[in-house]
């Protein structure tokens, strides 16, 4: 789109400068192995998928697109996952929300 700003900013929800995820755009796509899948795996997976993004081919490709990249180990996201998963659980209960 020629009109088009090259990064949109993010969105922001009033009296909320934590706002993200349902907020805004907040796209996370991960690597998921099987439960019992041995750690020297993963760690390789890892390795391999940090030397990928980190490729100038990489580096520009995604910020080019508006998306930052951010290249965790799996420990790292297994925490992001864990924290998110609290907050919004606390969202939920807060609201009285539930699936039907």
């Amino acid at each position: 789109m020629p009109h088009a700003p090259q990064r949109l900013p993010r969105a922001q929800s009033p009296g909320r400068d934590d706002c993200r995820g349902a907020c805004g755009y907040n796209g996370i796509k991960e690597l998921l192995a099987p439960a019992k899948t041995p750690q020297t795996a993963i760690a390789k997976l890892n390795e391999q998928l940090q030397k990928t993004l980190g490729t100038p081919e990489h580096g520009r490709m995604f910020p080019d697109r508006g998306l930052d990249v951010v290249a965790s180990s799996p420990d790292e996201f297994a925490a992001h996952v864990k924290k998110e998963s609290e907050r919004w659980a606390g969202v939920v209960r807060e609201r009285g929300m539930r699936a039907e």
